[in-house]
């Protein structure tokens, strides 16, 4: 779960895509399944008992922090995958993926398992609302240029053609990069934007 850089070097034929790649989808599928046993669970527990509501709150609680490990993991294996090769697109919408499942799950364990289910619903469509927002409002291909911008001044590869495929939300940004570059990236990205 959390090998890293180096279980990385000892698998032989393991490559470091597959290795942040690996599970992600699993986690998303564990997730759901999780989160959806602990709301039927919870809907057939109904009123019931005060001992059957201590205990579903002990197992739900305890398959919550369960399904936190392979989350910590993803994301450990997605920061090891950007420091390598940088933020794409792709993996910063992995990333609020991530986010969004961690924020559900928090959800569940602040209503739902402390027997205040009413506040599920309405908070989550509260939760998943800002969450989109704030995607909407990062200007995620904006901050991809950003994070590889600055890479490159630490001295990573700036990958000129994958950035320039951007969208226009990126072009201020592109723009903004051009003082930072290192000479042959500036050149080759003032090419494209001008």
């Amino acid at each position: 779960l959390f090998g890293g850089a180096r279980y990385l070097a000892e698998t032989s034929g393991l490559t470091l895509a597959e290795y942040a790649r690996d599970g992600f989808f699993d986690l998303v599928a564990v997730t759901a399944v999780v989160l959806g046993v602990l709301l039927v669970a919870d809907r057939l527990l109904g009123e019931g008992r005060a001992s059957d509501a201590r205990h579903f709150r002990v197992a739900g609680s305890l398959l919550l922090l369960l399904v936190t490990v392979p989350i910590v993991s993803a994301f450990v294996r997605m920061g090891l995958y950007v420091r390598h090769f940088g933020l794409s697109v792709d993996r910063l919408h992995a990333l609020a993926g991530m986010i969004g499942i961690a924020l559900a799950l928090s959800w569940f364990g602040l209503t739902i398992l402390r027997g205040q289910r009413s506040r599920f619903g309405p908070g989550m469509l509260i939760v998943t609302s800002l969450w989109v927002a704030a995607l909407n409002l990062a200007n995620p291909e904006a901050l991809v240029v950003k994070v590889n911008a600055a890479r490159a001044v630490a001295g990573s590869a700036f990958d000129v053609a994958y950035h320039v495929n951007l969208s226009a939300d990126a072009r201020p940004a592109l723009w903004a990069a051009l003082a930072s570059l290192p000479p042959v990236e500036c050149h080759q990205l003032r090419a494209v934007l001008e």
